[in-house]
């Protein structure tokens, strides 16, 4: 059975729930390798892309023009910390998740202990779970649900 929201589709088949192309996904990170990884399994989760970035500046650069529904941040981003870009998009109502090896900052205590953070290296699950947590409240339910297939 396939089920489909306005932008979701949820196939039982294989019970995997994935977008349709309207949520938008921020991702800074500094190693290329694992951008590239990160980008491809957010495709392949159905999100869009809204910037891939590898620095603070390029980060706040891709900021100007838009915003987007969802952050994936390092927190270590060469020798600088994302907090400006993390402070940024938390004022601006995107919601965040870190994605480090090191979850040892304060900030993500105090400032930052809302968004959700997952711990590196990222594994497929890990990170649909974090994605499908962090656009939750964007899901309709259930109910508003068509069955397509049967």
């Amino acid at each position: 059975m396939v089920v489909r929201w306005t932008e979701y589709v949820f196939n039982a088949e294989i019970g995997h729930t994935h977008m349709t192309g309207t949520c938008s996904v921020m991702i800074v990170e500094d190693e290329a390798i694992v951008l590239m990884d990160t980008v491809m399994l957010v495709e392949d989760l159905g999100f869009d892309i809204h910037s891939e970035c590898s620095t603070i500046s390029e980060a706040l650069g891709a900021l100007e023009s838009s915003l987007p529904d969802v952050a994936l941040l390092d927190i270590n981003i060469r020798t600088e910390l994302i907090w400006p870009v993390a402070r940024k998009l938390k004022n601006q109502g995107s919601k965040i998740i870190f994605t480090s090896a090191n979850s040892r900052h304060a900030e993500l205590q105090t400032e930052f202990a809302e968004c959700q953070f997952v711990e590196k290296p990222v594994s497929s699950r890990d990170l649909r779970e974090a994605l499908l947590e962090a656009t939750a409240a964007d899901r309709p339910s259930v109910n508003d649900a068509v069955v397509l297939e049967s």
